[in-house]
């Protein structure tokens, strides 16, 4: 796979970037508030939302002592949530009560497959331990998959 270099002008590292979503922040409220001072955007300058067609929602990061942190959609203070896409001159903004609903929907949903992976490891496990792994023609993973139930002792 070949590795992409990141698109001009884009800094990873949030300390270095702060100033510039700053910037971004108060150009957002003066634009859609007649009292900007009171209105609390938080403002993602995203890169590459514009030609993936995904935007990244920030909840966890990890500090420079190596330890993860709650942060983005979880701490932020704002009553919206901004995606400026640089390459359109685009910002998209949501009551972040509505972000907030929607990442705990996709969570949900990314929750209910991790279960049912987990049975399915779990029929596996139960599987492989009944298997003798030998020349016999009863095989537990065959009847299973065949609809006879293995029969436990």
């Amino acid at each position: 796979m070949a590795v992409r270099s990141p698109p001009r002008g884009y800094e990873p590292r949030w300390d270095l970037d702060l100033e510039r979503g700053q910037v971004q922040e108060t150009l957002v409220r003066r634009l859609v508030s007649n009292d900007p001072d009171h209105l609390r955007v938080e403002v993602k300058g995203d890169f590459r939302a514009s030609s993936s067609g995904a935007h990244y929602v920030e909840f966890r990061c990890q500090g420079r002592d190596g330890k993860w942190r709650d942060s983005g959609i979880r701490v932020t203070q704002a009553d919206y949530w901004a995606v400026a896409l640089p390459d359109t001159g685009v910002v998209l903004m949501v009551p972040t009560g509505k972000v907030r609903a929607l990442a705990e929907h996709h969570k949900q949903a990314i929750v209910s497959r991790m279960e049912a992976h987990r049975s399915i490891v779990g029929v596996l496990s139960r599987l492989i331990r009944a298997c003798k792994g030998d020349d016999r023609p009863d095989c537990p993973i065959l009847d299973e998959l065949s609809g006879e139930r293995l029969r436990r002792p």
